[in-house]
């Protein structure tokens, strides 16, 4: 296992403390089972976002003025890519 220091704010190490007492880990647990499922929240959340973009390109296909909807289809994803790109305004 690698091991890696952290600079923590002022009070998280308690709350911290606090959350995995509750949940029956220590810290070191607790911290890691939440860094997994952030990082999996975005992982996640990335594949919704295109899901969304591919689904709104399909129904561009089917309805009247579907340009309109083409273009803004196209805006969602490249606001999605800045997003997760680190580019976002």
């Amino acid at each position: 296992m690698d091991k890696f220091n952290v600079r923590l704010p002022p009070g998280l190490r308690d709350r911290l403390h606090a959350l995995a007492k509750a949940n029956g880990r220590s810290a070191n647990a607790e911290l890691v089972d939440r860094l997994e499922k952030s990082i999996g929240d975005i992982d996640d959340t990335k594949k919704l976002l295109a899901g969304m973009s591919d689904l709104v390109l399909e129904i561009a296909k089917l309805v009247p003025r579907s340009a309109d909807v083409a273009r803004e289809a196209e805006k969602l994803r490249k606001l999605q890519k800045d997003q997760f790109d680190g580019n976002a305004p």
